[in-house]
């Protein structure tokens, strides 16, 4: 599997704009600040910052990336080695050693 760069990575679907990952968590950390910080009063702000950045890091994952750009294989063997239920969500949380413990909680 060759390595992309950031802006090559997706998170949405050419039918869904073509965000790149990268973008999309940027709208998401953005979003989430605004919200914890006006409307969930006590909320903690880092925190939510941390779950905005985690919660899609698994879209990175090669079978998530070929799948959106609906990659079709060399053969219909390889069609059928790619074909699984793959959750992007279920990836993310092998990023979650990443971020530093606070208090027990990411």
């Amino acid at each position: 599997m060759m390595k992309k760069n950031l802006d090559q990575i997706l998170a949405k679907s050419i039918n869904y704009g073509s965000l790149t990952l990268l973008e999309h968590t940027q709208q998401v950390t953005q979003a989430i600040e605004v919200f914890a910080k006006h409307y969930a009063f006590g909320f903690d702000v880092e925190l939510a910052r941390k779950g905005a950045i985690l919660h899609d890091l698994g879209k990175a994952h090669p079978h998530f990336q070929r799948k959106i750009q609906q990659h079709n294989g060399d053969s219909l063997a390889d069609n059928r080695n790619w074909d699984f239920a793959h959750r992007h969500e279920i990836s993310s949380l092998a990023f979650l050693p990443v971020f530093q413990q606070k208090n027990g909680i990411f």
